[in-house]
């Protein structure tokens, strides 16, 4: 997905975080949009966001422990949001 494009349906973009191994017992996901902490956590991999703009954006993902401490960070994501 690097420096793609892609067409958000009304506003609507789809993501899905490929884990391996999956979350273990405790651990949760944490999503940064933009660079900034989204207030959504849980073990979901597959969510959608709404109301993107158009244009470039970021998103990066967090695995965190009960305490809120990182286990592991992926790699920041750009792409960019078209219309369809």
């Amino acid at each position: 997905m690097e420096g793609d494009a892609v067409e958000a349906d009304r506003g609507v973009v789809w993501f899905k975080v490929k884990l391996d191994p999956y979350l273990l017992d405790g651990h949760a996901l944490l999503v940064a949009f933009n660079g900034k902490l989204l207030p959504m956590i849980g073990t979901a991999l597959e969510f959608s966001l709404a109301s993107v703009a158009l244009g470039r954006h970021t998103i990066q993902a967090h695995v965190v422990d009960t305490e809120g401490n990182t286990i592991i960070t992926s790699r920041r994501v750009e792409f960019t949001v078209r219309e369809p």
